[in-house]
């Protein structure tokens, strides 16, 4: 069940991106995008190894897109097509950070600890698979506010990252010095 939500909310984001990318990225531009897209997720994962607190996880929210626009000439002109682009730069990144702090808690807990985490994620799955299907069906064929949902998206990935940094965070400071 599980894999089967991940692969439907990835599609999901994935079309929106390959959309995006497509009308905001030159043809020859593959290689730069997967320069590029490393480069968010190391921003990213470098941002949160940085935070010590709540305050500066929610702030790592935003680096994906001050990477993003700052590559654009003027963020207050971007074309929708750009805004989807940063918008799947983040959820890529996100993503992949969100497997990466799993996996980082989940290697800090018993068993016990990992059945539950593993039944919040999937909890966090459907819904976050719901919203986006209900966000894009509130938006119908409207191409500027479908950019808006696929914002809303990452923005809940990168909201999930933080939450599971935040619980990693407490963790480590009721573990106490070694």
């Amino acid at each position: 069940m599980r894999q089967v939500l991940y692969v439907v909310t990835f599609a999901l984001v994935a079309m929106i991106g390959v959309c995006a990318a497509a009308s905001a990225q030159p043809a020859t531009g593959q290689v730069e995008d997967s320069a590029e897209l490393r480069g968010d997720r190391t921003a990213a994962r470098a941002c949160l190894d940085a935070a010590e607190s709540a305050g500066a996880l929610r702030a790592c929210a935003d680096v994906v897109y001050q990477r993003c626009w700052a590559s654009l000439p003027t963020r207050e002109l971007a074309t929708t097509a750009q805004q989807r682009w940063c918008h799947y730069r983040a959820s890529v990144a996100w993503q992949g950070e969100l497997e990466v702090s799993v996996g980082l808690l989940s290697a800090r807990l018993d068993p016990a600890g990992r059945a539950q985490l593993e039944a919040s994620q999937v909890a966090w799955e459907e819904t976050s698979a719901a919203d986006l299907r209900l966000a894009l069906r509130l938006v119908g064929d409207d191409v500027i506010r479908r950019a808006e949902a696929a914002g809303l998206h990452a923005r809940g990935l990168a909201a999930r990252v933080q939450f599971i940094e935040h619980v990693l965070l407490l963790e480590e400071s009721s573990a106490g010095p070694d």
